[in-house]
Order: C-alpha cells, then structure tokens, then sequence
C-alpha cells in the first residue's frame, strides 16, 4: 500500500500540489497518532489562506516560510536550503509545522499548548462523581485527576489504553 501512497504523494507535488505527508513510525494501517499533527497542518494552511474579511478570495499560500524533506525521512530544512528535488519532498507550511513533523515522524510526540478544556457540570451520587468534559482534538484526554480539597484521591481511566495510538482516555478508533 505503501508505494501507492508514496506514488500519490509525489504526482500531487510534480503538479505543484502542496502536499504533505508523515508516516506514524508506532502505529501503521490504524493512523491512531495522525490527528497530532494533521491538525496544527491544517491549521497553519487555513490560517494563511482565509482572507481577514470573509468575502474576499483565499490568500495565496505563502512560500516564503515553506519547508521541505524527503518522503520516508527525518530531516526537513527550509525549502531553499533543501538540495533535492523540491517536486519529489514533503511540503511543510512553516519552521513551526517542520519542526512538529521532525518529531511526530520520530515518536509521534508533537507539542501542544493548548489547554485541555475545563470539566463542567460536576455532580455526585452518593460516593460517584460524574462530569462533563468537550474532546480534545490537539492532543487528547489522557485522564482525569480527582482531587478533594486540593488532596489528589484518584485517575480516571487508572491505566489508559489505546490500541491504535497513544493511551488516552478519549480513545480512538481504526483511523482518524
């Protein structure tokens, strides 16, 4: 499958395509670690495509920033410092998307500085608690600390499991 994809990857960039691509090195047809980094990607993209008034054409993607590294590789560099064929490399919308797609195509760790968003509705029965709590879609739900009067009393999942990514609590399924 592997080289289809590699195939589709390189037509799209021979075109001009901006086109990016990260091979997930602890999960494989699963994808359980891509929305990592898809996300801040397409993030970047959108934000330097969407003009500031909304009937106003897109913004032409910059180039100035753009980043470049082999398919199956570790390294990206900027595009003009890249010494092979820029047509044939991943593209990487700027210095802070590369640097995030060096690390995830190491161990899938990609930073995320966003907070986890805040619990609402708490209630209690008896001796259960139970909350409310949005998706995290930068980085997941590893789990939830329950404290009592600042005193840690538990993690909820205790162990988190994931069998298509990282342990998080908010688990996810064959693909993304």
């Amino acid at each position: 499958m592997w080289p289809a994809n590699e195939a589709f990857i390189k037509s799209l960039r021979g075109k001009g395509g901006l086109v990016g691509a990260a091979i997930d090195p602890l999960t494989s047809h699963e994808g359980g670690n891509q929305r990592y980094l898809a996300i801040p990607w397409l993030d970047a993209c959108l934000s330097a495509r969407l003009p500031d008034v909304s009937d106003d054409r897109l913004n032409a993607m910059p180039t100035s920033d753009t980043w470049l590294a082999p398919i199956a590789d570790f390294e990206a560099v900027p595009a003009l410092r890249y010494s092979g064929d820029p047509l044939t490399a991943v593209w990487l919308p700027n210095e802070a998307i590369a640097k995030s797609w060096m690390q995830y195509v190491t161990d899938t760790t990609v930073p995320d500085t966003t907070p986890p968003p805040v619990t609402t509705n708490l209630r209690q029965s008896g001796n259960e608690l139970s909350w409310e709590a949005a998706a995290d879609l930068e980085s997941g739900l590893a789990s939830f600390t329950i404290e009592q009067d600042g005193k840690f009393l538990a993690n909820v999942p205790e162990n988190g499991k994931n069998a298509f990514g990282r342990p998080i609590f908010q688990g996810l399924q064959y693909t993304v």
